[in-house]
Order: structure tokens, then sequence, then C-alpha cells
């Protein structure tokens, strides 16, 4: 063979060879491959490429074989692998997969027995911020936080933060005077208890001559009367500590202030379990007063929620003399704390669940829409009229939310409105946060930061 052609063979072989490392994960490499077709609906394909890797719970287990566009929306086609089972309720989520910007699908398995067949469609549907849609967000944030607090309202927040840090405080106190007390009551219970025994076996003694031991008997409930009192003045000046600590609370609540920041520590310990936080405050119009709601929601996956919340809100239990209820003021110190613990479980767009509803037995329906960020909300609780005394009927409640941005909450409803007496419409607004966000966008921050120190 001519030199000339082993050097044209040379260079043949070498340019194939180039073709197959491109087309590594091209669609060269998945001829062949047997499987089944997904269908799934997108609001955008941004970083999104053929042949891009699918994963189940971080495996691979396909690629995307297709991108379309219909009536506005983007229509994914999904090849998986023959032998990999996807269950009807899985997630699927579109997340940055590098810090150089390429996107890539994962599924999340959900707990459905049905398993997904050839050209059914993935219903569940959720997109994680990229840096550059990170930073946008917070800009728009930042832009409507500028806009929507004033010098007054920023000092307010001020003033909050300084009442959090004297509350934290006073609980330290408070756990402190609550130890000492536990310690007295330990040492100071056996010696009542003894006394009380004794007491005992002298009536039983004595019978026929108690008049006698009266006197006697007298002198030692004396003592008994002195060390309860000794442990009741302490447990009164742990009360005081404790009511200077919840009226601190209340203050922070009534200025709105971010508590976000205390639930920092509890964000990225959670791999598939998702956390959302959501804080607001709502204007009851035909009363007058303001209500403030902290709620955490748990979800160790999709469907199953648990919930917790702490609702700054007045009771109305007292009548005046006219025999007519006695309204909170606009900021009213004496406001009650109450509290409701639910559970949940989600069917595709609706949520059923139950529980405590602001101290009191309920249930409640909410309906999902535009990837969550549409809540619609009925709850009915407080059936013996015990909160809201202007009225018999069960307390229902009817709240719709939006999120205009990823981090900012619109709210708006009627409350209360089988009691005509005690009705309201009101609106609000508040923050809502999902921990996955907070996770993902600590994480690359800290990929970045690797990279600047290399």
């Amino acid at each position: 063979m001519r030199a000339e052609s082993k050097v044209g063979l040379f260079v043949l072989i070498g340019v194939v060879a180039l073709i197959l490392l491109s087309t590594r994960v091209s669609s060269v490499a998945n001829l062949g491959r047997e499987g089944y077709r997904l269908i799934a609906e997108v609001s955008s394909a941004a970083g999104l490429e053929l042949n891009s890797p699918v994963r189940v719970q971080g495996v691979e287990a396909g690629y995307l074989e297709n991108i379309d566009l219909e009536r506005g929306k983007v229509v994914l086609t999904l090849f998986i692998y023959e032998g990999r089972q996807i269950s009807a309720d899985s997630v699927m989520i579109i997340a940055q997969e590098s810090m150089l910007g390429g996107n890539a699908i994962n599924i999340v398995y959900g707990a459905s027995d049905r398993l997904l067949q050839d050209g059914d469609r993935i219903e569940k549907y959720r997109r994680y911020a990229s840096i550059d849609e990170a930073v946008d967000e917070v800009k728009n944030f930042m832009e409507g936080l500028n806009e929507a607090f004033d010098a007054e309202t920023r000092n307010n927040l001020k003033e909050a933060i300084a009442s959090l840090r004297t509350m934290g405080d006073k609980l330290g106190a408070a756990g402190e005077e609550f130890r000492i007390a536990g310690k007295t009551v330990n040492e100071s219970l056996p010696k009542i208890m003894a006394q009380i025994d004794d007491l005992s076996a002298e009536f039983k003694q004595t019978g026929k001559d108690i008049n006698a031991k009266l006197p006697e008997i007298l002198e030692k409930f004396s003592k008994l009367e002195d060390n309860l009192l000794n442990l009741v003045g302490e447990s009164e000046d742990n009360a005081s500590s404790l009511d200077s600590t919840i009226a601190s609370v209340k203050v922070f609540f009534d200025k709105g202030t971010d508590t976000l920041e205390g639930l920092d520590a509890m964000l990225g310990k959670i791999d598939k379990a998702e956390l959302q936080i959501d804080l607001g405050h709502a204007r009851m119009f035909n009363d007058g007063f303001g209500e403030s709601e902290l709620s955490v929601a748990y979800l160790p996956n999709p469907t199953n929620y648990y919930m917790l919340g702490v609702s700054a809100a007045p009771i109305i239990d007292r009548l005046n003399s006219s025999g007519k209820a006695i309204l909170p003021k606009l900021h009213d110190d004496d406001g009650e704390y109450l509290v409701s613990a639910q559970l949940g479980k989600r069917y595709k767009n609706w949520l059923l669940r139950g529980g405590l509803i602001r101290d009191t037995g309920g249930v409640g329906v909410d309906y999902f829409s535009d990837d969550d960020r549409l809540k619609l909300s009925l709850e009915a609780y407080d059936f013996n009229a015990v909160n809201d005394i202007r009225g018999s009927s069960a307390h229902l409640r009817f709240t719709a939310r939006y999120l205009p941005w990823k981090f900012i909450a619109l709210y708006g409803g009627y409350d209360n409105f089988l009691n005509r007496d005690a009705d309201n419409f009101f609106a609000g607004a508040g923050v809502h946060f999902v921990d996955d966000d907070l996770k993902y966008l600590l994480l690359s921050g800290g990929s970045s930061a690797a990279g600047l120190a290399k």
C-alpha cells in the first residue's frame, strides 16, 4: 500500500472515531435500544437539547427524543428504556445539570401502584430555577420590596427583628427559670408528700381524741401551706416571664417580620422531601383588624402533607353591656395565638386535609392550578362558634392565593360567610418559600465559590 493511501486511511479512521465520541450521548448511541415513549407538557424547554439524558432517582433511564410546540405549550417526548418502570404519580423535574447552563430531566418516583404505559402523560412537573432565573427573581423581589415598603415599614421591620432578639433572650431566661422551678419541685414535693402521709396516719390513729391533736394538725397544715405558696410564687414568676415572651412574639407578628431566617438550618437536610413555608398578613375589611399566619407544610412525597401553623388572630368571645360583641382594636396586644395541625392527601390537583384548624376541629380542600401558583381553598372549622360568638353556624373560609413572583404571595377571600354578623372580605400579602429552591441555590452558590477559590 502506498504511503498516501496509508495516511488517508489513518485520517479516515480518526474522523470516524471523533464522530463516535461526539455522539456518545446523541441519537447514535441510542440506536437499537428498545423501550416505550412518554409525553410531558412543560412551560419552557430552555436549556434542554435533543438526546438529553432522562434519569429516574438519578439513574439513567432514557433520553429526550423530541421537542415540539403545541398551542403555546412545549411538548416533550421521552424515550424510556425497556425495563425502566415509572409510577403514574411520579414527578418530572427539570434542573440545571452543571454550571455551564445545560439542563437535565430527572423523574422522582411516586407511590402509586399504577405504572405508565407507552403514550401516557407525566402529569406532575416541576422546574427548578437556574442561576440566571434566580438572579432575575431576586432582582424582581428586591424591586417589589423597594416599592412595597416605605421608610416607616422598614423601621417597623427593624423594631420587629429587635423584638425577636429580645424574645429569644427572654425565652432563654424563662427556660432557666423553669429549670430552677423544676429542681425546686423535685426537692420539695417528696417532703410535702411525706407530710401528707404522716398527716393521714395521724388521723387514723387519733380517732376519739382528735380534738386534743387539732392544734398540732393545724400547725402541720400551716407548714404545708408555706411550702405550696413558695412553689406557687415561683410559678407565678415563671408565668410572668412567659407572658412577656408571648407579648414579644405578638409584636413580631403585628409588624409582619420575615421569620424564615430561623428555618435556614432545616433546609438541605431532606433529600426527596419538600418543605413549604408561608408567612402572610391579611386585613379584614368589615371588622377593621388584621390577622397574621405562619404555616409550614412537610411533604415526604408529592402526595402526603403534614401541616403546622400558628395564627395571630383575635378571639371574639365577650359582650358589652348592650349585648353586642366586643371587637378588638387594630393593634390590640390582647390577641390570641391559634394553632393548626393537619394531615393532607393530594390527588392530582386536589388536596384533602383535616385535623386541628385554629384550635378547633376542621376540614379543608385545596385546588391547585397554573403549576401550583394559584391555590383555591375552602375550610370549615369552629363548628360550635367558640372563637367568634357573633354566629352559631360553622366558620367557613374561602381563600385564593396567587404567586405573581416565585417568593411573593397575594391573598384574598371571604371569611365566615355563613354568619352574617361576622362575615368579612379580606386581602393581604406574604411570602411563600419552597426549600428545594433554596437548597439548589445554596448548592450552586457553593459550587461557584469553590470555582472562584480555585
